[in-house]
């Protein structure tokens, strides 16, 4: 029955743990995409068009860390990189894009190790004098 609504994830379990971990975590996650580019580049517009237009939702990554209670201008990247991983699992979205996230290559390698390699990165660039 569940199969009619797109619900159902099949997982070989005849592959090794490590692989039926990889696909069970890659089942229970959205499918991620990044957006990413310097401040006044536009990239709050254009996320919000891109999510509009392909029934995306938009999670900002400076909204994300002062509602979970993070200082924004000093914080553990592993610590909010695990929180937004966990946030990420309870999303209902099938598809996120992750505003201004990844910040640092840290936390770049935290979330591919531990959660999903994004499906596209979205690199906003404008000439200096227009940002």
């Amino acid at each position: 029955m569940y199969s009619r609504f797109g619900k159902v994830k099949q997982i070989d379990a005849s592959k090794g743990v490590n692989e039926v971990f990889e696909q069970t975590k890659k089942a229970m996650l959205p499918e991620i995409f990044f957006i990413i580019g310097q401040k006044g580049s536009g990239k709050s517009t254009l996320a919000k068009e891109l999510a509009y237009r392909t029934n995306m939702e938009v999670l900002s990554f400076d909204k994300f860390i002062k509602e979970s209670g993070f200082n924004p201008n000093s914080y553990d990247d592993e610590e909010v990189t695990m929180a937004l991983i966990k946030r990420l699992i309870n999303e209902t979205s099938p598809r996120v894009l992750l505003e201004d996230f990844p910040r640092s290559e840290k936390q770049a390698r935290l979330f591919i190790k531990n959660c999903v390699a994004p499906s596209e990165v979205f690199y906003i660039k404008c000439s200096k004098d227009i940002c």
